[in-house]
């Protein structure tokens, strides 16, 4: 519920792509400790190195988009400030719901 809540999706969307993890090995879900509805969710090894390869395919292909662009310093500087904006909004929203 946690994770579906940070992300903004349906919990039975984050349900399908754990399970999705989980089943390929990326992922561990184990039970909290006096929580029988929590899951705690860990990356594994094979999880970790599929992430770090993912960011870099995409850090490449976005450097191959970028290298399309007129003004590519330009490009990074609005999509740094946009993520400042989102990351802003996102602390915002979670400090309404935990009140």
């Amino acid at each position: 519920t946690a994770v579906a809540r940070r992300l903004d999706l349906a919990k039975a969307t984050i349900t399908a792509v754990v399970d999705g993890l989980v089943t390929r090995g990326l992922m561990t879900r184990t039970t909290v400790e006096g929580d029988r509805r929590a899951s705690r969710l860990v990356l594994t090894t094979d999880g970790a190195d599929a992430l770090v390869r993912a960011e870099a395919d995409m850090g490449a292909v976005f450097a191959r988009v970028l290298a399309h662009a007129d003004d590519a310093d330009a490009v990074v500087a609005a999509l740094t400030d946009l993520d400042r904006a989102l990351s802003a909004r996102m602390a915002a929203r979670f400090a309404e719901d935990e009140r």
